[in-house]
Order: structure tokens, then sequence, then C-alpha cells
């Protein structure tokens, strides 16, 4: 008898004192403390003019959102502020994520003007994001540390461009057709 009683009082306990953690962890997702974006401002966060605006679906368990956040936010902070970074917590935002069919995280996507432009999903290394980055940041006019394709800086030589040279030996045994 005393089994049952002692499972009991275990089961009351544990059970009071999730209820205790579920009711903070609420507290703290209605304060704002993680970096956000409510639903109704979503449109104008990523309607900025003239800005690359990179869109961060995570989640605080999640280890390859834990891995990729820093990187997203140097490559932004690196690239003179024509790269707006706007971090959601799906857990907390789950309409918003639901309504952007958000079904794997990290999920990181770009807009240029309020029009989806690019995306990828899970974590990569940071020269591949910075790649995909600066490639959407180049079609933005005038970004620090992105050069425009084709532009030329004053001064600078374009290299030469090396062209295949004509064969005009052949191993032996083989004949020119």
């Amino acid at each position: 008898m005393r089994i049952p009683l002692l499972l009991f009082g275990l089961v009351a306990f544990a059970t009071s004192g999730c209820e205790k953690v579920l009711e903070a962890l609420k507290s703290e997702s209605s304060t704002g403390t993680a970096q956000g974006t409510g639903d109704a401002d979503f449109d104008q966060q990523i309607s900025q003019s003239g800005q690359v605006v990179v869109v961060d679906f995570y989640a605080d368990w999640c280890g390859p959102c834990r891995s990729l956040g820093p990187k997203l936010e140097r490559i932004s902070h690196s690239l003179g502020g024509k790269v707006s970074l706007v971090k959601v917590n799906i857990d907390e935002k789950k309409a918003l994520a639901s309504s952007l069919n958000v079904s794997s995280i990290p999920d990181v996507r770009m807009y240029i003007d309020g029009e989806e432009v690019d995306r990828f999903v899970g974590d990569m290394p940071e020269a591949a994001v910075r790649q995909k980055i600066e490639a959407q940041a180049s079609k933005v006019t005038g970004v620090a540390g992105v050069t425009e394709p084709g532009a030329e800086t004053p001064g600078e030589e374009k290299a030469p461009i090396i062209e295949p040279m004509e064969k005009d030996w052949l191993p032996p045994g083989m004949e020119k057709k």
C-alpha cells in the first residue's frame, strides 16, 4: 500500500511543479524576452525598402538554430546595415509559422521589398550562408562589402580571361582527325 501512495504523491508533486513551469514559460513569452516579431507587423518588417530582410524561423530548443543564429547576426552586421535580420521564435508565433508553411527549422527566408527571393532550411557553414545573403544583397544598390556583377573599382584592372590552348601535339600512336 505504501508504493501506490508514494507514487500518487510523486505524480501530484510533479504535476504541480509542471503547472508552475508552464505558467512561468507563458509569462516569459508574453513579455517578449526573445527577439522576434509579431504577426501584425511581419509584413511591415519584410517590406523595408532598400534592404534585404533575412527572416530566421527558430526555436530555443533547436541545436542547429542555436548554431546558425550567431552566423546570421555576424553576417547581417558585417554588411553595413543593408541587411536586416528578423528572428521569429516558432514556439511563440505558431500562427505566423503555420501560415508561412514553416515545417522544419532553422528556416531562413530572404525578402527584398516584401517579396521572397531566396530561402534555405537547416544549418550551413558560415561561408555558404554569407554567399547566399550576399547574392541577394548584390541586387540591392549600394551595399557595403558587396560588389555588383561587372562593377569595377577605380584603378582596378580586370583579370585576364584564361582560354584553353589549342593542342599542337598528340600522344604517340594517335593521329589528328
